[in-house]
């Protein structure tokens, strides 16, 4: 896969986001690159949950967010989030 852009953010544990060219093809955008003590994960793109009013959910004062993207299993989001920090580490930008 290719990072074809990264927006350094730095706010908490969010370094920032990155756009990433799948090998299919796909682009993803939006993937969130976060870091907590010893371990860095890239995380897919969410969007903000809406209640029946269409008024943002927030729980405990942190905005929710809803999946858009997933995947079959832990391992294969492991690989995914992996892959894309090891690119990432390997162009300098984390």
């Amino acid at each position: 896969m290719n990072i074809t852009e990264w927006r350094p953010i730095n706010k908490g544990t969010l370094l920032g986001f990155a756009t990433v060219e799948m090998p299919s093809g796909m682009v993803i955008h939006d993937v969130g690159i976060n870091r907590n003590g010893d371990g860095t994960w890239a995380s897919p793109p969410g969007k903000p949950q809406l209640d029946r009013d269409k008024q943002l959910i927030f729980k405990n004062g942190k905005l929710q967010y809803a999946k858009v993207v997933g995947f079959t299993s832990k391992d294969r989001r492991d690989r995914w989030s992996d892959a894309i920090i090891a690119e990432l580490t390997a162009l300098g930008h984390i």
